[in-house]
C-alpha cells in the first residue's frame, strides 16, 4: 500500500472488459510535494493507477523541482524500481521509462513513485504520463 496516494488524476481512463482489445489508451496524473511534507524518505506515492488487462507501453515522469541528493524511483508496488531505476532528482528533471516494457497487469494496479536518499523539501509538483495498450 501506499503512503501517499496522487491527489489527483487528470484525463482519467481506467478502461475495462469494454475497450477493444489492442487499442491503446493513456492517463495523466499530477501530485504536488509541499515543503515538509509527506512523502519521506523511502515512501512511495500512488502516482498512477493502471487498469487490468493493461499492458505498459511507456511513461514520462517530469518534476518542476527537487530536493538536494534526492532520487526518485517508479515500480508496481512490488519491487519499487521495476520500470526506472533510482534518479537524481535534486532539480527539475525529466525520466522516461527504462525498463519493464510491455509489463502486463493481470489484475489492476497502480505505478508508485519511490523516494530515496532525501526527502523533498521544496514544494514542487511531479507529471506523469503513461501509455498502455488493453489485452
Amino acid at each position: 500500500m501506499a503512503d501517499v496516494i496522487a491527489s489527483k488524476v487528470l484525463e482519467k481512463d481506467m478502461g475495462d472488459a469494454n475497450w477493444p482489445k489492442g487499442i491503446v489508451l493513456s492517463q495523466k496524473a499530477e501530485y504536488t510535494v509541499l515543503a515538509g511534507g509527506d512523502p519521506g524518505i523511502g515512501e512511495t506515492l500512488e502516482m498512477m493507477p493502471i487498469p487490468k488487462g493493461a499492458e505498459l507501453m511507456d511513461f514520462t515522469l517530469e518534476a518542476d523541482d527537487g530536493t538536494a541528493s534526492m532520487t526518485v524511483a517508479v515500480g508496481d508496488g512490488t519491487t519499487a524500481d521495476a520500470f526506472l531505476s533510482a534518479t537524481a532528482a535534486a532539480a527539475a528533471f525529466q525520466a522516461r521509462m527504462e525498463k519493464g516494457f510491455g509489463t502486463p497487469f493481470a489484475a489492476a494496479g497502480s505505478l508508485f513513485l519511490t523516494f530515496g536518499t532525501a526527502a523533498p523539501t521544496a514544494t514542487h509538483k511531479y507529471t506523469m504520463v503513461v501509455t498502455y495498450r488493453m489485452t
